[in-house]
C-alpha cells in the first residue's frame, strides 16, 4: 500500500515529529531497492505499535507473483519496484495460495478508493449529502474538518507509489485465526459467522500490526464486479443507489481494517489523532428495549452522523464512518457522478418523532423490502427504531451460504469487524440518546432528503391493474379474477 522513499532517515525519537510531514507528501514513486539474494530477504522495520525495530523474512519472488496477479486481475499495470511494493505485506500465516491471492486482490482494489478520497480531501464539500450523511453535518463537527483530512490524507497513502513514514513499514497477514475470532461462513446463524477480518497493532508473534482474514472475507465479491451490475441499463435505480449492494466487497474490507492500525491513521503515539477504532451505540431500541448496536454499515453509520453530542468527534473515531464515506465517494465516481443515497439517512424533523405513536413516520405503509431501505427513526425521548431489516448484516455473498436472513425480521451487526484492542474499551462506546434536528443541517440537503423518502414511498405505490384488488391495505398483494 506504500512504499519507502528516498528520504532521509530521522532519529527514532523524533519520529513523531517528523510524521505529520513525511505524510503529507503524495509525489512517488521513489523507491530503494531491497537487496535480495536467492529471492528470501530479511528486513527490519521500526513501524511498530511500540517503535522497537523488528525483523522478518520475506520471499520476494512469491510476494511478487501474488502482487502481480492481483494487478493483472484488475487490468493494473506497476512500473515502480513491484517486490518492494509485493513485500509490504508478510508471512501470511495459514494462508494458502488462493488466501494470499484473495488478499492481494483486496489491497489493490482499496487503492481505487484510497486515489479517490486523497484526490478530494483538501476540498471536501461539507454540505454535500455524502458528507453530511457519513461524517455528519458541518454545524456539529465543523471543529474537527482538519483532522478528518489528515486521517484521510494518512489513510490513503499506505500503497505504493506513495512517502508515507521515514522508516519501512510492514503488515502482517494471517489466515490461521490467531485468536480464534473467525466462525463458520455458511451458518445459518449470522451471529456465528464470525467476522470478515480482525486487526490488532501488535500481532504477538510478530511484533507487527497485523490483520488476520477469516474465511467469511474469501467469499466476499470485487468491487469492480458491484460497479459493473450498478452501470447495467437494466439495474433498477433502487439497486444501483443502495451502498449496501456495494457491501461487502474485499476493498471495503481492507479499507476499514487499515483504519485500525494507528501508524495509518496517525493515532496513538504516531500523531494527534484519537484511535479509530468501531464505536459501540448503546440505545432503547423501539420493540426491543436496551441494546447495543455497532456502528457498521450504511444505516447505523448514517444514524451515528446524527449523534448530537461531542462536536461530531465519535465519527472521527468509527473506522467505518471513514471508509464508508471514501468508499461511496468511489462509487458516486464510477455512478456518473450520482450519490447513491439508499439506504437513506434518519429524516430530519424539526423535533423527532413521537414515541408513543411508531406509525407516525408512515414506515408501515412500506414493503418490507422498502422499509429495509429507510433510515433509522429518532425519537424524542432518545429511542431509536430500526428499519425492518439491516441490510449491512443481511447479506452474505458466498455462494456456498445462506443468501440473506429471512425478510420482515430486525437484525442488527455483528462482529463484522473487530478491532483487538478496543473491542470492550468502554471509552469508544456511547449513549445513543441525543439527536441533530433539522436546524442543524443545510436546508438544501434537507429538501433533498426530504424528496428520497418521497420517492421510495411513490415507487412503493401499488399499480392495480383492471380487473384485480390490492388485498393489502398496507403494502402490496394483487389478487386478479
Amino acid at each position: 500500500m506504500a512504499l519507502i522513499s528516498r528520504f532521509t532517515f530521522v532519529a527514532l525519537a523524533s519520529l513523531g515529529a517528523h510524521v505529520a510531514h513525511s505524510l503529507n507528501i503524495p509525489n512517488g514513486p521513489f523507491r530503494i531497492p531491497i537487496p535480495v539474494k536467492d529471492d528470501f530477504t530479511t528486513v527490519t522495520t521500526s513501524i511498530t505499535s511500540d517503535q522497537r525495530p523488528v525483523s522478518v523474512d520475506i520471499d520476494v519472488k512469491r510476494a511478487t507473483s501474488f502482487l502481480q496477479t492481483a494487478l493483472d486481475a484488475e487490468g493494473m499495470t506497476y512500473d515502480g519496484d513491484i517486490g518492494d511494493a509485493a513485500t509490504r505485506l508478510v508471512r501470511y500465516d495459514g494462508c494458502n495460495n488462493f488466501d494470499a491471492n484473495e488478499i492481494y486482490k483486496g489491497w489493490v482494489q482499496s487503492w481505487k478508493i484510497m486515489n479517490q478520497v486523497l484526490s478530494e480531501a483538501d476540498n471536501i464539500n461539507w454540505n454535500e449529502a455524502s458528507a453530511v450523511e457519513y461524517l455528519g453535518p458541518p454545524g456539529v463537527n465543523g471543529g474537527i474538518h482538519d483532522s478528518i483530512r489528515d486521517i484521510f490524507k494518512k489513510w490513503a497513502t499506505i500503497q505504493p507509489g506513495y512517502v508515507t513514514t521515514p522508516f519501512d513499514w510492514r503488515i502482517h497477514v494471517r489466515c490461521d485465526d490467531p485468536s480464534k475470532r473467525c466462525g463458520d461462513a455458511c451458518s445459518k446463524d449470522p451471529k456465528l459467522r464470525g467476522p470478515y477480518a480482525y486487526t490488532t497493532n501488535r500481532d504477538e508473534e510478530s511484533g507487527l500490526a497485523r490483520i488476520n482474514f477469516c474465511p467469511l472475507y474469501f467469499g466476499t465479491f470485487n468491487l469492480k464486479d458491484a460497479i459493473d451490475y450498478g452501470n447495467d441499463p437494466q439495474m433498477d435505480p433502487t439497486w444501483r443507489y443502495d451502498v449496501s449492494n456495494y457491501l461487502m466487497s474485499k476493498a471495503h474490507v481492507w479499507a476499514h481494517e487499515l483504519m485500525h492500525i494507528r501508524w495509518v491513521t496517525n493515532s496513538h503515539i504516531y500523531g494527534p489523532n484519537d484511535n479509530v477504532t468501531d464505536i459501540r451505540m448503546w440505545a432503547n431500541l423501539v420493540g426491543i428495549g436496551a441494546g447495543v448496536v455497532r456502528a457498521y454499515g450504511p444505516q447505523p453509520v448514517k444514524g451515528l452522523a446524527r449523534y448530537g453530542k461531542d462536536g461530531g468527534s465519535w465519527v472521527m473515531r468509527n473506522a467505518d464512518s471513514l471508509a464508508l464515506y471514501a468508499l461511496v465517494r468511489y462509487i458516486q465516481s464510477q455512478l456518473g457522478n450520482v450519490y447513491p443515497h439508499l439506504p437513506l439517512a434518519p429524516a430530519a424533523p424539526s423535533n423527532a418523532w413521537d414515541p408513543s405513536n411508531p406509525e407516525s413516520d408512515s414506515v408501515g405503509t412500506l414493503s418490507a423490502d422498502a422499509a429495509s431501505r429507510t433510515g433509522w427513526k429518532l425519537y424524542n425521548n432518545g429511542s431509536v427504531g430500526l428499519p425492518p431489516i439491516d441490510t449491512f448484516a443481511s447479506l452474505s455473498h458466498d455462494p456456498r451460504c445462506p443468501g440473506a436472513f429471512p425478510l420482515g425480521t430486525t437484525s442488527m451487526s455483528f462482529g463484522d469487524f473487530i478491532d483487538e484492542e478496543t473491542e470492550l474499551d468502554p471509552a469508544y462506546a456511547i449513549e445513543f440518546d441525543t439527536f441533530v434536528t433539522a436546524d442543524k443541517l443545510d436546508q438544501g440537503y434537507v429538501d433533498q432528503l426530504n424528496g428520497w423518502y418521497s420517492d421510495l414511498y411513490k415507487a412503493n405505490q401499488c399499480v392495480v391493474p383492471s380487473g384485480c384488488i390490492n388485498m393489502d391495505p398496507k403494502g402490496c398483494d394483487i389478487a386478479c379474477t
